[in-house]
């Protein structure tokens, strides 16, 4: 029969192409044990490692809300599956994917921390690239409605100018109407181009604390503009009013896309999508099984009555490089993408589909009240 050994597992270990630390779980976190492969992708030493904390990873340009979390889950004794920038010895930059463990003796307090790092950078920056794609393929779409809505815009603002050029000979009345219609048709312009202005602006990797009911009021702006005009569109929205997120805005745009892209390659012409927005305390069973932390959560849901999702596909979706499309619609990176970016906030990505019924993605973001921040 075969039995797997201490000495079998630590050749395993030793043999792996992913690199494996294993850290103390004292007030230092110092690296105990790292594997070949860990310092293959580093460039570090083992003189350089061994007894020192994990932190001579980072530099300028890593996340400083990446490394509290990560922090913040050690002295929890938690799980965390995070994505943090990195350097090299040579002062390289890469993307590291970092899966950290407890180990538990007894199951006591931890006694230790098992780290699984990968390189993601060849990802991100395929992430990357294809964010950009999505955003040139939707300019066509934001042009036809931004274009149509300014027209429509323009017209009352043309026919009142006409109209106060003989403004001697109006009543103050109608003067007060016309520069009414003027002030109303100028907000309408001025709210379109800033829902564009929105939508292009360059993520900076940078979070930030934002009212709720202004990120979906922006959210519903850039949607309405985004989908075509044949598709029958939704919205519901709670009253979200006390609460504030801790997010990049940009890149909940870049989420939004990617649904929207998703569910008219899934829709017909006339199809119906939904985007709503609710506040919901989630369930232990729900949270343990995302590894999340209990508590209060914006969910924002975007539904579609497409084609859905086979079973045996359904599992599948979330992984990097995946798709059903062919090359030349998608890269499949757009979910995986996603869902890193949920879980660098603390959240995650459902999705639910049944074929020929349509499918639901829902976007968990957790919640902080107004009086505490």
């Amino acid at each position: 029969m075969f039995k797997i050994t201490d000495s079998l597992l630590m050749k395993s270990i030793e043999a792996s192409n992913l690199a494996h630390t294993i850290s103390t779980a004292d007030t230092h976190t110092t690296l105990a044990y790292a594997n070949p492969a860990f310092y293959a992708m580093t460039g570090y030493e083992k003189d350089e490692v061994i007894g020192y904390n994990c932190r001579f990873l980072q530099g300028a340009e890593t996340n400083p809300d990446s490394v509290s979390a990560i922090r913040s889950a050690i002295n929890l004794g938690q799980d965390i599956d995070i994505e943090i920038l990195n350097y090299r010895k040579d002062g390289r930059p890469f993307w590291n994917r970092l899966q950290i463990s407890p180990i538990f003796e007894g199951n006591r307090r931890p006694v230790a921390f098992i780290g699984i790092q990968s390189d993601v950078t060849y990802i991100r920056e395929q992430e990357r690239l294809n964010a950009a794609r999505q955003k040139m393929e939707s300019l066509g779409r934001l042009s036809a409605n931004i274009s149509h809505e300014i027209r429509n815009a323009i017209q009352p603002i043309k026919l009142m100018s006409e109209v106060l050029h003989d403004f001697e000979t109006l009543s103050p009345e109608k003067i007060r109407k016309s520069l009414r219609i003027l002030d109303e048709s100028l907000d309408i312009v001025n709210k379109v181009v800033n829902a564009t202005l929105k939508f292009s602006r360059p993520s900076n990797q940078a979070t930030q604390i934002i009212e709720v009911d202004s990120l979906v009021n922006d959210l519903g702006e850039f949607l309405i503009n985004l989908i075509p005009t044949h598709i029958d569109f939704r919205m519901e929205i709670a009253n979200l009013s006390s609460y504030q997120v801790k997010i990049d805005p940009s890149q909940i745009s870049q989420i939004s896309l990617n649904m929207v892209n998703n569910a008219l390659h899934a829709m017909e012409k006339n199809g119906k999508f939904t985007f709503s927005a609710n506040h919901k305390n989630i369930e232990a069973s729900f949270a343990h099984k995302y590894n999340l932390e209990s508590g209060d959560f914006l969910v924002l849901g975007y539904s579609d009555n497409g084609r859905g999702i086979p079973a045996q596909t359904l599992p599948h979706i979330f992984e990097p490089f995946f798709t059903t499309k062919s090359p030349d619609k998608g890269t499949g990176l757009g979910l995986s993408t996603a869902l890193g970016l949920a879980k660098n906030w603390g959240g995650t990505l459902t999705a639910k589909s049944e074929p020929f019924r349509g499918s639901e993605f829902q976007l968990y973001i957790p919640l902080l009240a107004n009086d505490v921040c």
